[in-house]
């Protein structure tokens, strides 16, 4: 199509406009363009968007005549400012104002340059901007501050620094030279490494939530955690990620759970109506409040698969499931301070017949945070409640 260019510098110091700009934000592989609407007759104007890695072009017939010789096959180059590698694209947006730019090359620059177009053949240039596309830094962390980020707005990746102090306060009998790290996933699974100096620590696949403890660490050393999602599927189920690092394990909201999350249950053949479960307690010099939850599965529930490993997220601060289950579960709850160290063992009665229940259990930290064991599917269509 052929369009005649006109420039609108005058137009602009004549009314006193602010200069347009294309506003650019970094989305994992991705940039997101946006730009203002036409200052004259916003409502009438389309707009046309020139990506290119060599130039700015001033006028869109200029871009236009540029891509026609780009693809033609007996192309000779009569600038030295194009190579055939370049990349050069024209898209005609209509009314939209906004653009999504993807195959993003590392250390690669980029040109871009909106054009008004006032009828069929008048095109305006209206904004430009120029962009290095780099990989991101990793997210600074501070001691015992945790950090939560959209991971999904970062197309499923992200990573983290934590430079151990040189002035290590720490608390009566914590282990020095110790540096932990928390990490907890929201709806969705991750994998995680731990790097120092370019060498693996930790490598491990997170659900829910983790803990890890690097031992003999050196004041000045500059530790980092990245995070990635498995899978596509996994990066669009994804929400968020918080990540904590800390050599002061106190300062962690989070309660000290066991190895062994698992919920036991002890099987009582003549007793249809109660049952006894049993888990381990959680790591601590103060008394924890244990909340147990029995929630009766409703009939639209009991086809959907079981998933043991209950999101975090949405126990973290201490909020029982009902905002999440009311309407497909009636639950009971009980809680309770429990003892430390030893099994605590929790007797569920008054149980219907052939009736699927599910069993949580959550531990809350003194002025801290909630989570929760595994989850615990039981029923009853049985007098032994298998």
């Amino acid at each position: 199509m052929f369009y005649v260019g006109l420039k609108q510098k005058s137009q602009k110091k004549q009314f006193g406009y602010r200069p347009n700009g294309i506003r650019i934000k970094k989305g994992g592989q991705k940039i997101y363009l946006r730009w203002n609407l036409s200052h004259i007759d916003h409502h009438l104007m389309k707009y046309s968007l020139v990506v290119s890695t060599s130039k700015i072009y001033t006028t869109i017939c200029e871009a236009e005549l540029r891509l026609e010789e780009k693809q033609n096959i007996n192309f000779t180059y009569s600038d030295d400012d194009l190579r055939l590698d370049d990349r050069l694209e024209i898209h005609h947006l209509g009314f939209n104002t906004s653009y999504t730019l993807n195959d993003l090359i590392y250390d690669e620059t980029y040109y871009f340059t909106v054009f008004v177009l006032h009828g069929p053949h008048i095109a305006t240039h209206h904004a430009n901007a120029t962009y290095k596309f780099q990989k991101s830094k990793p997210i600074g962390l501070k001691d015992a501050k945790p950090k939560m980020i959209n991971l999904r707005a970062q197309n499923g990746k992200a990573s983290f620094r934590y430079k151990v102090g040189n002035n290590r306060q720490l608390a009566k009998d914590v282990p020095p030279n110790t540096l932990y790290w928390y990490v907890m996933p929201c709806d969705g699974v991750v994998y995680v490494e731990i790097r120092c100096r370019k060498t693996l620590l930790i490598n491990k696949r997170v659900f829910g939530y983790e803990k890890f403890i690097l031992n003999n660490t050196k004041s000045g050393e500059r530790y980092v955690l990245k995070v990635e999602s498995v899978s596509v599927d996994e990066t669009q189920r994804i929400r968020s990620i918080e990540v904590m690092a800390t050599v002061r394990p106190e300062m962690i909201q989070m309660p000290d759970m066991p190895s062994d999350l698992s919920i036991q249950q002890y099987v009582e053949p003549d007793d249809c109506q109660s049952v006894k479960i049993g888990w381990l307690s959680a790591n601590s010099l103060t008394d924890l409040k244990y909340c147990v939850y029995v929630q009766e599965n409703s009939n639209s529930l009991e086809s959907v698969d079981f998933s043991v490993k209950p999101d975090q997220c949405k126990v973290r601060y201490g909020k029982s499931r009902r905002s999440d289950f009311s309407n497909n579960y009636r639950t009971k709850t009980r809680c309770y301070i429990g003892e430390k160290g030893i099994v605590l063992v929790e007797k569920i009665l008054k149980l219907k017949p052939l009736t699927t229940y599910t069993i949580q259990v959550t531990v809350t930290k003194p002025r801290g945070r909630t989570l929760s064991y595994d989850l615990l599917k039981l029923d009853t269509n049985s007098c032994g409640l298998n």
